[in-house]
């Protein structure tokens, strides 16, 4: 199960290019090519950017999970309350 800790930790793997593309989609709601406008692309280079960071991400949830000992999960699950939600990965929903 992916958890709010879960997420913060593998969202801090990342790069901040990396960060910025998940959420500009997952947070800000933008679509591909208003996010593209953002950081100053075109649609398709960020929609490249943004699988790739996808891809990443779910490497680093699977790392997270494998390694967090489940005593806090619980204490520590909402602390991000919405920042996750609607976020997709390979068929998990965050």
């Amino acid at each position: 199960m992916v958890t709010g800790l879960h997420l913060r930790e593998a969202l801090g793997t990342l790069s901040e290019r990396d960060r910025e593309a998940l959420q500009l989609v997952g947070w800000e709601g933008l679509d591909t090519q208003q996010a593209a406008r953002v950081v100053g692309c075109s649609a398709r280079a960020f929609a490249v950017r943004l699988h790739g960071a996808r891809r990443r991400l779910e490497s680093a949830l699977e790392r997270t999970e494998q390694e967090e000992p489940r005593g806090r999960l619980h204490e520590l699950d909402g602390e991000l309350g919405e920042l996750g939600n609607g976020l997709r990965l390979k068929g998990r929903r965050t």
